[in-house]
């Protein structure tokens, strides 16, 4: 009885150790090897797998099937590219993502080019921000500190604005937005909105720098 039971045990073990070794392993066969990395994104986390040889990137839902990640199938390339540009602007790299590839009924692949520079530049308020930025080997640039900032809300977007010492620039960070992602007038509105709140007489000018899909830099001018 004690044979049997060992050999029970035996199997049970190769059996949960197949399991493991399955979902370590790539959704589509040809990322095979391709080591798996993981994102957070708007509240969900993403696998991603980044074939760099070939400058293409698979991203899936962390659960199996698109239905989990509460996703219709119309939303779901849009916010999955949202999620594979998440990865490159966390790994500090200045990437290109472009149209989806359904590979399989949760997996999309998406081509990608990135800038010659291994990193870019990031805008910080705090100095703990200052210091994760730089242990990151980016480009920082401090001009923000000591900048007033305000927590902003329109319609489905939220931001963190703040607004330059010398109050010639602001910086819109936004932290919330729908799965679509952003468009380029939900920064002007949120930061025009800002200014009407905080800052009366004076009005948004150009964009100075779009440093990534979820920052901008504008400058202001004052009467």
């Amino acid at each position: 009885m004690i044979r049997i039971n060992m050999t029970v045990a035996l199997i049970a073990v190769l059996a949960l150790a197949g399991c493991m070794t399955t979902t370590a392993e790539a959704p589509i066969p040809s990322y095979a090897g391709v080591e798996r990395e993981y994102v957070q994104w708007n509240g969900k986390t993403w696998r991603v797998y980044e074939n760099d040889a070939a400058g293409r990137i698979l991203v899936t839902p962390n659960k199996e099937g698109i239905g989990s990640s509460g996703l219709s199938g119309n939303s779901a390339p849009k916010v999955m590219r949202l999620a594979a540009q998440r990865y490159f602007y966390e790994s500090g790299r200045d990437c290109e993502v472009g149209s989806d590839t359904l590979l399989s009924e949760s997996a999309y692949e998406f081509p990608y080019s990135c800038e010659a520079s291994t990193k870019s530049k990031r805008y910080c308020v705090l100095e703990k921000e200052c210091q994760d930025f730089a242990a990151r080997a980016y480009t920082v640039d401090r001009s923000f500190v000591g900048g007033r900032s305000e927590n902003m809300r329109l319609s489905s977007n939220y931001a963190t604005i703040t607004r330059h010492p010398s109050e010639e620039l602001l910086l819109v960070a936004m932290t919330k937005y729908p799965n679509f992602g952003v468009r380029d007038d939900d920064f002007v509105d949120i930061a025009k909105s800002y200014l009407r709140q905080h800052a009366r007489g004076c009005s948004l000018g150009r964009e100075k720098h779009h440093v990534d899909y979820a920052t901008r830099v504008y400058s202001v001018s004052c009467s």
